[in-house]
Order: structure tokens, then C-alpha cells, then sequence
């Protein structure tokens, strides 16, 4: 009797069987951690927002090729698109749409042609670890002014900039001070962006004659 408590019918004994248990326990705990769901809803938000943003892009483009010129503002989440004026509707929308999750448009704000050149749409992501936040080195968050970010997108002529920490440069520091590019900007400065040995500022505002855009 002792004997058939011991072993089961099919050879195992119960101590097996517990080391068996326990390791499936483990590697169910580990799947669990690997593949929360949370964590996963967050990973398609975030890749929800980086291809509504690159789309948003290519729409932005055509309006520019139409119009020479960007658009001054642009609302998302509208019931509708708009793109024949330069204050532009779009049902393009954050995921979230709450708190800092949203889209955020930047430009000049200026409606003359020769200054409304350039534009950039922010986002913020769920996951900070997103490869394109490691890429442009915005994992703990970047900003620009008021605004925080871990990505976006922009013209071609700017980029989203460098922020107040991250990275360090060797070079002069550039940032725009009202409409004009100027040099010599302590790192510590509250101007943002700031761009590193640029002194057209990303064509961002008015630098010196060599730049792209100029007085």
C-alpha cells in the first residue's frame, strides 16, 4: 500500500510531480511578466502613434507642395479634415487623447509665407523604452518650452531639438531668441530647443545669410 502511494500509475512519484508543478509555475510567471497585457495595450498605442504621426507627415508635405507654406495651426481630433486653410482640421487623434498623451503642433504661428516654413508635431509615449525615444535620445523625456516629449515628428528643415541635459556639446550652442537664431546659449538656459554648432537653429528662426532662412 505504501508503495502505490509513492508512485502514481504512470511513474511518477509526488515529488516529481511538485518539481514539475513548480517549474511550470515559474515559467508561467515569467511569460506573465514578459507578455502583460498592459504592457502590450501600451507597445500598440505607442506604434498607433508613430504611424498616425508619419501619416500626418505625409499630409503636411502635400499641403506644403499646394500651398508653399506650412499650415499655422492644426487641431486633431476633429469630426472631420480640413486642409484649405492654414488653420487645419484633422480626425487624426492620439489613442488617449488625455493628460500629455495628445498630439501637440508647433510652427512659427506666423501666416506669411516666407516665415511659415518649418513645423513639429510632438507625442508622448506610453513605453519611454521605445527604440525610436532611444534613438533621439528622449527615454527620460525631452522638452521644448512647456512642451514634454519622447518623439514626433517634423519638416524636414528642423528638427525636434536638442534638450536642456541631453547629450553633451563641444560646440556653441545655438538657440532662438524671439525670431533670431543666436549663439553662446548656457546649456542650463530655459530656451528650448537648443542645437549644438547650428547656427541656423534648425531653420527654426532667422540666422545669417547661409542659412536656408534669413533676413
Amino acid at each position: 500500500m505504501a508503495n502505490i502511494i509513492k508512485r502514481l500509475k504512470f511513474g511518477y512519484t509526488l515529488t516529481e510531480l511538485l518539481i514539475v508543478i513548480s517549474l511550470l509555475g515559474i515559467l508561467a510567471a515569467v511569460l506573465l511578466a514578459t507578455l502583460d497585457p498592459f504592457v502590450q495595450l501600451k507597445k500598440a498605442r505607442d506604434a498607433k502613434r508613430k504611424t498616425t504621426l508619419v501619416r500626418m507627415k505625409k499630409q503636411l508635405d502635400d499641403y506644403f507642395n499646394d500651398n508653399n507654406k506650412y499650415p499655422v495651426t492644426v487641431t486633431f481630433c476633429q469630426t472631420s479634415d480640413d486642409f484649405s486653410t492654414s488653420a487645419v482640421k484633422t480626425s487624426i487623434c492620439d489613442p488617449v487623447n488625455s493628460g500629455s498623451f495628445k498630439f501637440t503642433y508647433v510652427s512659427s504661428g506666423l501666416t506669411d509665407i516666407a516665415d511659415q516654413q518649418w513645423y513639429k508635431i510632438y507625442t508622448d509615449f506610453e513605453n519611454n523604452k521605445d527604440q525610436a525615444s532611444v534613438d533621439i535620445g528622449c527615454t527620460s523625456n525631452c522638452t521644448d518650452g512647456a512642451i514634454t516629449y519622447n518623439w514626433g515628428v517634423s519638416s524636414p528643415n528642423v528638427t525636434l531639438g536638442m534638450a536642456s541635459g541631453v547629450g553633451a556639446c563641444t560646440d556653441v550652442l545655438y538657440a532662438c531668441q524671439g525670431q533670431d537664431c543666436n549663439g553662446g546659449i548656457d546649456p542650463s538656459s530655459s530656451l528650448n530647443p537648443k542645437y549644438c554648432g547650428d547656427p541656423c537653429c534648425g531653420g527654426a528662426c532667422y540666422g545669417p545669410a547661409s542659412c536656408p532662412l534669413h533676413r
